[in-house]
């Protein structure tokens, strides 16, 4: 999780970002949140990052909203995370 955030969410101008505490950690389902402060013309935003590990493979879901409306969103970020379904190769 940290290379994504750190690295590739960088490259998309996604930087200075305050991480919170896991909120899924599993060996295979890890989630967090990222709070980006306004910047660069840019709102503040919140960015809830879930990795899943499946058959062998990483995929990463971001979700995105405002810091006020961050908390009535978690549960259906945390939910469509969750039900991420992938077909064995």
């Amino acid at each position: 999780a940290d290379e994504l955030i750190d690295v590739y969410l960088a490259k998309g101008g996604y930087t200075g970002g305050t991480k919170g505490t896991a909120i899924v950690d599993s060996p295979t389902d890890y989630d967090i949140s990222v709070e980006y402060p306004a910047a660069g013309g840019n709102p503040a935003s919140v960015l809830y990052v879930a990795i899943r590990r499946r058959h062998d493979n990483f995929f990463a879901i971001v979700f995105q909203t405002r810091p006020d409306e961050y908390p009535v969103l978690k549960p259906t970020f945390q939910a469509s995370a969750g039900s991420l379904l992938v077909a064995p190769p």
